[in-house]
């Protein structure tokens, strides 16, 4: 008689996979403040989140990280029960792998121009490397929102000053958040503490012996210097007008979808214009999600 094969079974036994939320934005656009957010919704009632390590395991955990292609993953994601995915830049792979498993895709969005005058002013980048890297992750944010019904938050509304933000992001997640923990991430998330946090970041070291502007925080992904003045329009007074007019020739398709004014030194366009839901729309809510 042939011999019988023993199976052999996973320590995981018939655990599902983890479930994803997607937080995709330009640089300067809140994408920060909005990967925050998340973590902290999803935080509430599972494990707490952990940095990516290949020495530790991910069993039941949330598990934020960055990454703008599949191969970026950090080892071992399968066994978190929750992803929560930074990108600026979705690769077709890493955008496969949010409709292949139904990820929650959020989008945050500015005005193109005034994200290259941010990345200037906070950060002391060059203009010609923030425009590849703009032009870049707008054409991908593009194609994202094209094939996905993503919750879209617009800097220009300032979501991330609007508590009402934080009950929209979990109604997107199927989480109830409960006044108190809205109230409680809003202090958390606020400029002033925000600010505080940085402060504190930079003096336990976690930014280097010597920071820069390109130093971060492995969970959290706060920068030095990264809370910007907020202003709108301040490319007007950043940018040459040829500048201007090459962020608007390489983000003309980002510009259209999602109604920000073309023409020079002009005001962005009513958002009414815009793509997707600002909060959670009847036709989100109508769609089939699967259970949190």
């Amino acid at each position: 008689m042939p011999e019988k094969r023993k199976q052999v079974r996973s320590s995981r036994g018939t655990a599902p996979p983890p479930k994803v939320a997607l937080c995709a934005g330009l640089k300067s656009s809140g994408s920060t403040w909005l990967y925050n957010a998340v973590i902290q919704i999803l935080e509430d009632g599972h494990m707490p989140s952990k940095r990516p390590s290949r020495k530790e395991g991910y069993e039941g955990a949330v598990l934020p990280f960055y990454a703008d292609q599949l191969g970026s993953f950090p080892l071992g994601v399968e066994h978190a029960s929750y992803l929560i995915i930074k990108t600026h830049i979705p690769a077709a792979s890493l955008q496969f792998v949010a409709r292949f498993v139904g990820a929650r895709v959020f989008v945050t969005i500015r005005e193109p121009r005034d994200a290259i005058a941010s990345l200037l002013q906070r950060f002391d980048h060059s203009f010609r490397g923030s425009l590849k890297e703009v032009s870049a992750s707008a054409a991908k944010i593009v194609e994202l929102v094209r094939t996905s019904n993503p919750l879209i938050l617009r800097y220009e509304d300032r979501f991330f000053d609007n508590r009402r933000t934080v009950h929209d992001i979990g109604t997107f997640l199927e989480r109830r958040v409960s006044q108190s923990r809205i109230d409680a991430i809003c202090r958390h998330l606020s400029r002033a503490k925000v600010n505080e946090t940085i402060e504190h970041l930079s003096g336990a070291g976690v930014f280097g012996d010597a920071p820069n502007p390109d130093s971060f925080d492995p969970k959290t992904h706060w920068h030095p210097g990264h809370v910007g003045n907020g202003l709108i329009g301040k490319f007007r007074t950043v940018l040459t007008e040829s500048q201007q007019k090459e962020v608007l020739a390489a983000t003309k398709d980002y510009c259209t979808m999602f109604g920000y004014d073309q023409r020079m030194g002009s005001r962005r366009k009513s958002i009414t214009n815009q793509v997707g839901p600002r909060k959670p729309s009847m036709k989100n809510k109508k769609r089939r999600l699967p259970p949190p």
